[in-house]
């Protein structure tokens, strides 16, 4: 009988003892850590790699000087939890109080909230109402269909991936990755699939956002790290688009070799930086000489372009 090649990864999540949150070096392989033992080691991943495409002085800075998140950081991962883990979302997300949090009565009573509840978020409830409905919509509304499929479908769900990078002429570089998903498609074939939330999920719009924040070049690095760790014929590359506003529609997306190309050459370029920014200890943000400026082709009169 041939051995699946999604319950070879699975042994290998079964047979690694998770590291504990003090421990940084870790073997590469797929491992079921909680996000605090992710963080605690020490490896290059994508949400910092992606400030090399500026320069290496703005990823120097972020790694210095790292921003907090945002609240619509903060918003976008609440409905991963609630889509992805909904137990967690019961568990570690409440209701706000209604009212304007500047008087009194409803501070004293927000107050009350989060120390009934330390361990949890608090958030206002039409942000709350909002996460529930996208959640409501993606599972059971007639026209996101396809969506609830995909994410019915068995797999494993925030799965860090540790591997190590190759360099021509240096040492590997450790990178650390955490998948939303990894598992089968509703027809079966194994696909390792991302979460995204958006304004539109229309292809020509959201193919923009994939270009305009690297969404290829994270899914061409996961991908090939998966490759590494655990080998395969063909594992599908996926972004579950849901729109953010009613009626939270969402679509299927499945990265073809060009895109996966396009992604792998960003990466791998900001990686090769890294690596001679490290080695150098320089750290050079934009070109200081003089150089062309492009307008877009919409400011220039037609006879000129």
């Amino acid at each position: 009988m041939t051995e699946d090649p999604e319950d070879r990864l699975y042994s290998q999540w079964k047979e690694r003892e998770p590291p504990e949150v003090e421990i940084q070096d870790v073997k590469p392989g797929a491992y079921e850590l909680s996000r605090a033992e992710y963080d605690a080691i020490d490896a290059v991943n994508f949400s910092t790699a992606k400030h090399m495409e500026r320069s290496p002085q703005h990823y120097r800075e972020n790694r210095v000087h790292p921003k907090p998140g945002t609240a619509a950081m903060e918003l976008g991962q609440a409905i991963h939890v609630a889509i992805l883990e909904p137990d967690k979302w019961t568990s570690e997300y409440v209701r706000g109080i209604e009212g304007d949090r500047r008087y009194k009565a409803v501070k004293a009573q927000w107050a009350e909230l989060e120390a009934k509840y330390p361990h949890a978020t608090v958030l206002r409830p039409a942000e709350y109402d909002q996460v529930s409905a996208l959640r409501d919509a993606v599972y059971t509304a007639p026209h996101n269909a396809g969506v609830a499929a995909w994410l019915k479908a068995p797999g494993k769900y925030e799965l860090s991936v540790i591997w190590e990078h190759e360099i021509e002429g240096a040492e590997p570089m450790l990178c650390k990755g955490r998948i939303d998903k990894y598992g089968r498609s509703p027809e079966g074939y194994i696909a390792e699939q991302d979460l995204k939330t958006c304004q539109d999920a229309r292809p020509r719009i959201f193919g923009a956002d994939v270009a305009k924040y690297d969404y290829d070049a994270q899914r061409a690095m996961y991908h090939d790290a998966l490759q590494k760790v655990a080998p395969v014929d063909y594992r599908a590359s996926v972004i579950i688009a849901v729109e953010t506003v009613p009626p939270f529609c969402g679509c299927i997306y499945e990265l073809g070799e060009a895109e996966l190309a396009a992604g792998r050459e960003k990466y791998t370029r900001w990686l090769a930086q890294l690596e001679r920014a490290r080695r150098t200890n320089e750290w050079p943000g934009y070109v200081q000489e003089p150089q062309a400026l492009q307008l877009p082709k919409w400011a220039y009169p037609m006879e000129v372009i």
